[in-house]
């Protein structure tokens, strides 16, 4: 997340795992990412397992991951 945010300068990250990772649902979550419903979806590349095909999408903004990292929000001028 570091790289992404402070190396590369995004303002968002996004995961994405089949509906049935638990393992990696919680890693998400443990990165203080958060779900986003309305991106949930089903993964064209594996039609042929349904079980597998729904994913569900997660976001994880600047000022949050900057909140969980216990900085300031906005950055302060030095």
């Amino acid at each position: 997340m570091r790289i992404g945010f402070e190396e590369l300068g995004l303002e968002e990250i996004v995961a994405f795992a089949t509906a049935e990772n638990r393992r990696s649902i919680a890693l998400m979550e443990r990165l203080s990412m958060r779900q986003d419903i309305a991106g949930s979806f089903d993964h064209p590349a594996v039609a042929d397992i349904p079980r597998l095909r729904p994913h569900v999408l997660y976001r994880l903004r600047l000022h949050r991951w900057r909140q969980a990292q216990g900085a300031p929000a906005i950055p302060q001028p030095a």
